[in-house]
This record gives C-alpha cells, structure tokens and sequence, in this order.
C-alpha cells in the first residue's frame, strides 16, 4: 500500500507541476512521454487513491500523510540534519553570492557576454564552461562529426548528468518554443533545462554531505562526521559543487555506493555504482575500492561482487554507444586532446620544477597562478594520503590513489584540484589529525581561497 500512497503522491505533485509549468515532455521519438493536461493526472491519482483505500482503509491515507510529517519532523531534529544544513547554505549557497559580486565588481571577458541564460544575474552564473557542453547533450543527445574529430565533441561527457539535466528541465516546463519578440540569448528550453540540471547538482551536494557525515560517523565517530563536512565543504575546489557541474553527483554516488556495500546492501550499492559509472570518465575506477570492500565480506557473496562492478559496467555501456557511434568504443576517452588534456611527459614535468627552482614560488605563483592552484591541491592530496591509509583503511586510500594518480598522468595538473574536491577521504583523514585549536584556521584559509576560486570561476576564467 506504500506504493499507491507514493504513486497518488506522485501523481498530484505532478498535476501541480503542470498546471504551473506548463507541461512535462521527456525525450522524444518512440521513447517520448508528454504529460500535458492537468485534469487527467489529477483523475489518475484520485483513482489510485481511491483503489487503495477500498483495499485497505486502515491507516488511511491521511493519517499516513501525518506519520510522513512526523518522520520528516524527527529528520529535521536529528543532528545530521542540524550539522549539514547550515554548512550547505553557507557554502554552497553562500559562494554563489560570492560569485554574483564578482561578476559584477570584476566584470567577465568581452567573449563570454552573449553567454546569458535567463537575463538575471544570479541564473547566469549557472551557465559556466563544461555546463553550455551539458546542456547541449540534455538537449541535442549525441553528435559525432568524424571530419572534426580533432575538435572539441560532446561525446567527452558522460551521459548521466545530460539525462538528468533532460529531466529537470522536463519538470520546470522546458520545451522547444518560437523566439519571444524581445532579444533574449537563449531559448526557454535551454534555460529550463540549464536550471533544473543546477538544482539537480545543488540538491546533490546537500545529500552528498549527509553521505559523507554517515560514513565518517561509521569510521571515525561524531566529532570526525562534523569536522568532515565542514572541511570539504570549505575547500577551496569544492565550488564546483555550488556549479552546474558533475562533482556532487559523483560524490553522492560513490559515498552512497560505499555505504551500502559496506553493510551488505548489495542492491543499492550496484544501482549507486551503475551511476557513478555513467557519469564522469573516472567513475569506473570505483569498481577497485568497492572490490576491496566486497573482499573483505568474502569470497562466497558474489552479489557483492557484482555490485562492484556495476561502475565498470556502467562505463561499458557508454563506450558500447560511442562504439556505435563513432566506430571506436574508447572515442569518449581520446575526445580530451581537443580539450588540452594530453599526457604528461617528463619533459613538461621537470620544466615546471625547473621554473619553480630557478625562479622561486613567488615568481611560479604569479606567471602560472593556476598551475601553482591545481599543484597545491595535488600535493595537498598526496601528503594526506599515508594518513588514509592508516586510519581509513584499504578501500579509502584506494579509493584517493585510482581517482588521483591516473588522472594526473593522462593530463598533468589540469583540472587536479577540481578532481580533489571529490576525494572525500582526504577530509575525513584531515577531520581525525587536526587539533581542536586548530580547525578555525584550517576553515577559514580554505573558505578565503574558495573565494578566489569563485571569483576566477565565476568571471569566466580558466581554472584549470
């Protein structure tokens, strides 16, 4: 009966969701779905509604509403609840006040003008970088142009995050419309699809906290939990959490997988490892740190196992398209030249220490700022990680090793600090190793330089 209360649930929500939206259209072609007309959602959900009482009256739906409200009021006096809260609306919403004055003390380049989403200052700053490549899959699906395969293509973004966004945008009445008489830079669909992906992300980096205060609970007790999620919140990356990014998804994922796989859910942790794996090129690599843990339940839970592989596997189907598309299965994977992500080479490696040698840090830190930004995240990363292994364990450091070292040889230091902000262990290593006296300067250089972060981010410049 549970599922009737939900799916009447479902189906009024959805009829309000109409009737301020405008309608809800989900993909296209034989796998389309419209729902556009209010009084006919509303019928179907009286019906269920209706159906369920006749077969069982008792609890009625209203007093199982007024239990659901009771459940809701225990989640709000419970002290997860009661830490993360106020740590997601001063950092993640918080850095977005950052990023509006920045725009508008600092201005962005002359390029990047036309780039306006809604025609309101605090919509427009969703509309950053790799967002405009998401949108377009949300909107467009997959192109493949193999006299440009040199270029930049849609196909180096993983379809999880453009399937939601689709989703999101679906729900706040995103639609393709005839242009308004008046100039706007983009259409209503872009726009709704561009927000309800946003949210998506906004909503995921909240939850993603409470993951992460569950698992740090689990390893190294309350203290730790809060510290963790005040830590990774502050960090000076961790911004792009607060962007129309894939970050917080990958987060939430991965802890969730972690989670449930360490208690033996096996079901859940394949459908949260399934994701992972569909939605950043890495989060195949969670497969090893899940197979840690599944060795250490035995050898004789093959469910286990196959929960730990669902990353992998998730991966698999996504080159399983491209293959189809593009003839080969790893076109996803060599797509990144065009972005300036080649390998790193011996040669570039020790020109950067030469440079920093010869011309000391000050000099490095002002000719090449973002190098100097991202290599301070991967040495940051990198000195926590023996501190990983020795009080997180096997699962944790691998975990850190497979989603820092790889990445850092196929690119060098581009993107690595955005990378590190999603490495969840470093922060709960740091939550155990830092004195008491000493968490209020840790928190407060990490928000100042987040700052920085947001204002480069926000007024359309590379950090990378």
């Amino acid at each position: 009966m549970a599922v009737c209360d939900a799916v009447t649930l479902g189906l009024l929500l959805t009829a309000a969701d109409i009737a301020v939206f405008g309608g809800i259209r989900l993909f296209s072609g034989p796998f389309g779905i419209s729902l556009t007309t209010v009084w006919r959602v509303v019928v179907a959900g009286v019906i269920v509604g209706l159906v369920r009482h006749l077969l069982m009256p008792r609890p009625s739906l209203v007093r199982r509403a007024m239990l659901a409200a009771a459940a809701a009021r225990e989640v709000a006096r419970a002290r997860r609840f009661r830490v993360v809260t106020p740590v997601w609306i001063t950092f993640r919403l918080g850095i977005l006040v950052v990023g509006l004055f920045a725009v508008a003390a600092i201005g962005v380049p002359r390029q990047a003008e036309p780039l306006r989403s809604a025609g309101n200052p605090l919509l427009d700053l969703a509309e950053r970088w790799d967002a405009g490549w998401y949108v377009q899959t949300a909107i467009e699906g997959y192109r493949w142009r193999p006299e440009a395969a040199r270029s930049q293509q849609n196909i180096a973004f993983f379809p999880g995050y453009p399937v939601l966004m689709h989703i999101g945008g679906a729900i706040l009445g995103a639609r393709p419309r005839p242009a308004p008489p008046r100039h706007v830079a983009r259409p209503r669909l872009w726009r709704r699809t561009l927000l309800g992906g946003w949210l998506i992300a906004l909503g995921a980096s909240y939850f993603a906290l409470n993951a992460l205060y569950t698992w740090a609970w689990n390893v190294g007790g309350r203290i730790a939990a809060a510290r963790s999620v005040v830590l990774m919140s502050a960090y000076p990356f961790a911004l792009y959490s607060s962007a129309a990014y894939t970050e917080s998804l990958f987060v939430l994922g991965a802890l969730s997988a972690f989670n449930n796989l360490t208690a033996g859910r096996a079901g859940l942790a394949a459908g949260w490892g399934l994701f992972v794996g569909l939605i950043r090129p890495n989060g195949f690599l969670l497969t090893l740190p899940l197979a840690v843990i599944a060795a250490r339940h035995g050898a004789t839970r093959p469910r286990l196992w196959l929960a730990a592989a669902a990353p992998g596997i998730g991966m698999a189907l996504f080159s399983g398209y491209i293959w189809w598309l593009t003839g080969r299965p790893l076109a996803w994977a060599e797509a990144h030249a065009a972005w300036g992500r080649t390998p790193l080479t011996w040669n570039a490696a020790s020109a950067s220490f030469d440079l920093l040698a010869s011309e000391g840090v000050l000099t490095y830190a002002t000719t090449r700022p973002f190098d100097m930004l991202n290599g301070v995240a991967v040495m940051f990363a990198l000195s926590l990680t023996p501190i990983v292994w020795r009080r997180l364990g096997a699962p944790a450091t691998v975990f850190v090793l497979v989603n820092l070292v790889p990445p850092l040889l196929a690119g060098g230091l581009m993107s690595m600090g955005r990378l590190t902000s999603t490495l969840f262990p470093l922060f709960v290593a740091l939550a155990l190793i830092v004195p008491r006296r000493h968490m209020i300067l840790w928190v407060g250089v990490f928000a100042l330089l987040q700052g920085l972060a947001a204002a480069i981010f926000f007024t359309w410049r590379p950090l990378v």
